[in-house]
């Protein structure tokens, strides 16, 4: 999500400001002033990448630049490598640094480090890089949901080392860090980077977490679980944003929900938002990294792959693509029942999403799915 789109769903620039003073007075040990406007000739200007989205403090520049080069630099589309590697590489040269880039948060310390800092505003959270210490400070939003970052911290802690090592957190969830490690997002590997092979090596990582917390539950006692979750998240998303969003959910929840026809349905804990830009590739030996598990939890058994699989998280075209994979069932009612237990997890999914912070409005995914898992119902008969 890009900052544009940011400042479009919150009130983005009060939300960083506020969220940076409080976790930078902590980290700074003294009282720490930010605003999202240069103000002042003391303190440290940080300038706006439009490009990047990421905001670049004081100091040589260079290694900041070269991250955010190599984010941006490759593209998945094979048509698209020239113009994008190109481009990419512009925006992060010093002059289309300058170029692309203007004075827009102004923080009262001075950052007097070798290396300029890096602030990469998420969807939930802020991250701060620190080359000097080769370190990312990792704070919860301002307004959001604490809940989802201790979630995190809780599943990294305890299937470690599985996952990326925590250095040090806050037991409430507002923050964590954790080592930066110089990687490709699976997303955005360069050509040479065998795409396969390193989501094999990531879906084997999920696996070994499974397998580790697999067991079946009787149909009735997850539906019945499920279905309660969906209709209390979804009354709350009514109420907070007066939508009819939210009877559209429990319709169409319902509805999946009775499609299912085996009498116990496997579950396990799942990483929640398994997709191409949450698998890091290290650039030294091509080893892979899950990241952003802050929906971990327990789903389903394949709900995991069925979101990388199916792209989930773009919803359009979903339909078409789950048919697709209905189809190639021969052994019956199997993908039925996995497509039906997974569409009724991704709609809490995104209702949930809606909730986690102070959002103008629900979430655009939400209404992406609910048209597209309609759709799937209308054009493809479910075994009966």
């Amino acid at each position: 999500m890009n900052l544009s789109e940011l400042r479009h769903r919150e009130a983005f620039d009060d939300v960083l400001a506020a969220t940076l003073a409080r976790h930078l007075t902590r980290l700074r040990h003294s009282a720490v002033e930010v605003a999202p406007s240069p103000r002042a000739p003391h303190g440290s200007t940080w300038r706006e990448h439009r490009l990047f989205g990421a905001f670049i403090g004081p100091g040589d520049a260079t290694r900041a630049r070269r991250f955010l080069t190599d984010l941006y630099r490759f593209s998945p589309s094979p048509t698209r490598w020239l113009p994008q590697a190109t481009a990419a590489t512009i925006a992060g040269s010093v002059p289309g640094f300058r170029a692309l880039s203007h004075p827009r948060l102004w923080i009262s310390d001075a950052f007097e480090g070798r290396h300029a800092p890096l602030i990469l505003p998420g969807n939930q959270r802020v991250r701060f890089i620190d080359f000097d210490t080769e370190t990312v400070h990792v704070f919860q939003k301002d307004g959001f949901d604490l809940r989802t970052m201790r979630s995190e911290v809780e599943t990294r802690l305890r299937f470690a080392p599985r996952f990326l090592e925590v250095l040090n957190h806050d037991v409430a969830g507002g923050w964590f860090t954790e080592p930066f490690v110089e990687a490709w997002a699976l997303a955005r590997v360069p050509p040479w980077v065998n795409r396969q092979r390193a989501r094999r090596s990531a879906e084997a990582q999920l696996e070994s977490w499974r397998n580790a917390t697999r067991r079946r539950l009787p149909r009735e006692e997850y539906a019945g679980r499920l279905g309660a979750e969906i209709d209390e998240a979804s009354k709350q998303l009514e109420t907070r944003f007066q939508s009819a969003l939210g009877a559209q959910v429990r319709t169409l929840a319902r509805r999946l929900l009775g499609l299912v026809r085996a009498d116990t349905v496997e579950v396990a804990q799942s990483h929640g938002d398994f997709q191409p830009g949450n698998v890091l590739v290290r650039k030294r030996d091509l080893s892979t990294i899950l990241i952003d598990l802050e929906h971990a939890g327990e789903r389903s058994s394949a709900y995991d792959e069925l979101t990388y699989s199916l792209s989930s998280r773009s919803a359009a075209g979903l339909a078409d693509r789950a048919a697709a994979f209905l189809a190639a069932d021969r052994i019956g009612p199997t993908r039925a029942d996995a497509v039906a237990w997974f569409l009724a997890e991704d709609l809490l999914f995104f209702v949930r999403e809606s909730l986690t912070g102070p959002f103008r409005r629900p979430s655009m995914g939400l209404g992406s799915l609910l048209g597209e898992v309609h759709r799937l119902l209308t054009m493809w008969t479910w075994p009966g």
